[in-house]
């Protein structure tokens, strides 16, 4: 991936200087090609890539395991964020909300779980399931200590990744791309007249952003605002625009300077930040279930369901369940989160189950779902913070009905 946001590097000095480069067309649609393969064939919902922890890589096609028992997760704190560096480069080349749902992907999962709240911790690799040889837990530090400076690096190169702006072609106007969401203000000039943008908002708890444009009335400014494709389509722009002064683009609401002009202040906000149950790709052969929230992807631990001693891995869903929310605060801490209640069933496997067999008998799930427990899940960037025997699991078995 670091190789890659290099050959996109090459590409953007392409797009933006007035010298080309004879080959650069080729690299464009070599880089779209392996990122396609990429975020569709080799991620995991986390963000992560790689589940081959031997050459700390790809495995073929759709090859997703969740822990290592399994057969492989790795997921590496670099891998992710060399995963955010292409993104934020690839935007740069064609602004495509597709590169920036991933970098916020992974950024608010894969990513932000590999340091602890207090930042003395952290993980290197990143699975989705733990078991009895790699439980969910935290190291103060590794032998090969790339991660922990990597993931400091990125927060402190942060305010790169929301948004990129400057003067359309020397006009004399002003654009601003908003790729992320969060409390953020930047400043700049354009025919030396000084811009200040600023944005307001609770991502990733809440989808309300407020905005704030200062700049001479003379200065036409564009405004573009990535609206994620987890949220559907889903937004409210306010004030209402009229006529065409405002339009959806590759997953961006385009707002021009006429609107801007009559509106320096105004607000958008992203709906569908119900909980949703989400599933990998039907080709890895998995059938879990998942909870998600917003751009937020969730797990389940020990420590809030004490009732587990299998890593999960005897505990299903239904997709028919209601989902509840509950605002929580970490202990002894102002970090507020919101937990996802829901019904879950843990099946304890029979006497005859126990063995291995060339096959299984298929009958309806609904009538050996097991036993019904209420399960308490938080997000996926929390886990290994709170104690717990460092059980935990994103994805669980998908209970289905046949009827």
């Amino acid at each position: 991936m670091y190789l890659l946001t290099a050959v996109a590097d090459m590409v953007c000095i392409d797009v933006t200087q007035d010298k080309q480069l004879s080959t650069t067309s080729e690299w464009k649609k070599t880089l779209y090609r392996l990122w396609n393969n990429m975020t569709d064939k080799k991620m995991y919902m986390t963000g992560g890539i790689g589940s081959i922890k031997q050459w700390e890589g790809f495995g073929r096609d759709y090859f997703l395991p969740q822990s290592t028992d399994e057969g492989g997760c790795y997921a590496e704190t670099c891998a992710s964020i060399a995963v955010m560096m292409l993104a934020e480069r690839l935007l740069h080349v064609d602004l495509d909300g597709k590169f920036a749902d991933v970098m916020e992907l992974c950024l608010y999962n894969n990513v932000m779980t590999s340091m602890s709240l207090d930042g003395r911790a952290f993980t290197y690799v990143n699975q989705l399931g733990s078991s009895e040889s790699d439980r969910s837990v935290r190291e103060e530090w590794f032998w090969c200590a790339c991660c922990p400076p990597n993931v400091t690096r990125l927060y402190g190169s942060l305010g790169g990744y929301l948004w990129d702006y400057g003067e359309i072609s020397e006009g004399g106007e002003a654009f601003i791309n908003v790729h992320l969401y969060t409390k953020a203000r930047v400043k700049f000039t354009v025919a030396n007249k000084q811009v200040t943008f600023k944005q307001d908002s609770n991502w990733p708890w809440d989808g309300l952003i407020k905005f704030r444009l200062t700049a001479p009335q003379s200065l036409r400014t564009t405004i573009r605002l990535r609206v994620p494709a987890w949220s559907r389509g889903q937004y409210t722009l306010r004030p209402e625009p009229s006529g065409k002064t405002a339009y959806l683009h590759k997953g961006y609401l385009i707002l021009d300077p006429a609107f801007i002009m009559e509106n320096p202040e105004f607000s958008l906000d992203i709906g569908s930040f119900a909980p949703r149950y989400i599933a990998p790709h039907p080709y890895t052969n998995q059938r879990t279930l998942t909870l998600a929230r917003g751009p937020l992807v969730y797990c389940i631990e020990d420590v809030d369901n004490p009732w587990e001693d299998n890593h999960f891995k005897d505990v299903g869903l239904k997709s028919s369940s209601l989902i509840n929310e509950e605002r929580r605060y970490l202990d002894g801490a102002e970090e507020e989160y919101i937990a996802l209640k829901t019904s879950c069933w843990r099946r304890t496997l029979e006497p005859h189950e126990s063995g291995m067999a060339p096959g299984r008998v298929v009958d309806d799930m609904t009538s050996t779902a097991g036993i019904e427990k209420e399960a308490v899940f938080v997000p996926y960037y929390l886990r290994a913070n709170r104690g717990g025997d460092g059980h935990m699991r994103v994805g669980l078995n998908h209970i289905c009905s046949l009827s």
